[in-house]
C-alpha cells in the first residue's frame, strides 16, 4: 500500500469515527472505505457512481481522490462534471486538486478547463487549480483549438465587476493564454524545424 493510499485510509477512519452511526455521511464514507479493498475495475466504478450521487461532499472528494490516484485518463471527464455540476457550487476545485496532484496529463480536456476558468472572476481556488492543470498540460494541442482557447482568455470582459476583481480576472485570463501560448509555440516550433531538417515544405497549420 502506497503512503498516500495509508494516509486516505486513516483519514476515512478517522472521519468515520466522528461521522454519527447510522448517517448518510457515515454510510457514504464506508462505501469509500469498502472501494479500497475492491479490483481496481470494480473500485473505479463504485468510486464513479459515488462521484456523481452520493450526498455528502466528503465522501465525494475522497471519491475523487482515489479516483485520481489510478492515474488513469478516463477519470478526467467524470471529475471536470462533478467540477461543473450545480450542486457541488463551492467545492469545485476539491474535484480539481486530485488531478493536479498527481500530474494526470489533461490536455484532451484545454476547451474544458478554459471554459471554467472563464466563469471565474477575482481569484479562487478553482481559478488557481485551472491554471496549474493548464501549466502541466504536455501537449501537443490541435492548432484551432488552441487559438480559440487563447482568444477567449484574452477577449474583453463585459462582466460589471470592481476594479480589484477586474485587474485579478484579467491577470489570471493573460496568465493562462501565457501557458497556453507558450506550449503551443513550443510544439509548433519544433514540428517546423522537425520538416526543415528533413527538407519538406514547411506551411502554418
Amino acid at each position: 500500500m502506497s503512503k498516500r493510499s495509508s494516509t486516505t485510509r486513516q483519514q476515512l477512519h478517522k472521519e468515520l469515527q466522528e461521522a454519527e452511526t447510522g448517517s448518510v455521511l457515515h454510510s457514504e464514507l464506508t462505501t469509500v472505505l469498502a472501494s479500497m479493498a475492491m479490483p481496481v475495475t470494480k473500485s473505479r466504478l463504485a468510486l464513479l457512481k459515488l462521484v456523481k450521487s452520493a450526498t455528502t461532499q466528503a465522501a465525494k472528494h475522497h471519491a475523487a481522490k482515489l479516483l485520481a490516484a489510478t492515474k488513469d485518463p478516463r477519470i478526467i471527464r467524470p471529475l471536470m462534471q462533478a467540477a461543473v455540476a450545480l450542486e457541488n457550487e463551492g467545492y469545485r476545485s476539491g474535484y480539481l486538486w486530485p488531478l493536479e496532484l498527481h500530474n494526470i496529463d489533461c490536455t484532451a480536456f484545454l476547451p474544458q478547463f478554459v471554459n471554467l476558468l472563464l466563469t471565474r472572476t477575482g481569484f479562487d481556488e478553482v481559478t488557481w487549480v485551472c491554471i496549474e492543470l493548464i501549466r502541466k498540460m504536455k501537449g501537443p494541442f490541435e492548432p484551432v483549438i488552441a487559438r480559440k482557447c487563447i482568444r477567449k482568455l484574452l477577449a474583453e470582459i463585459k462582466q460589471p465587476l470592481t476594479s480589484k476583481d477586474l485587474t485579478a480576472t484579467h491577470a489570471n485570463r493573460l496568465e493562462a493564454a501565457d501557458r497556453i501560448m507558450c506550449t503551443y509555440f513550443n510544439q509548433t516550433a519544433k514540428t517546423y524545424w522537425a520538416k526543415w531538417n528533413k527538407g519538406e515544405s514547411v506551411t502554418e497549420e
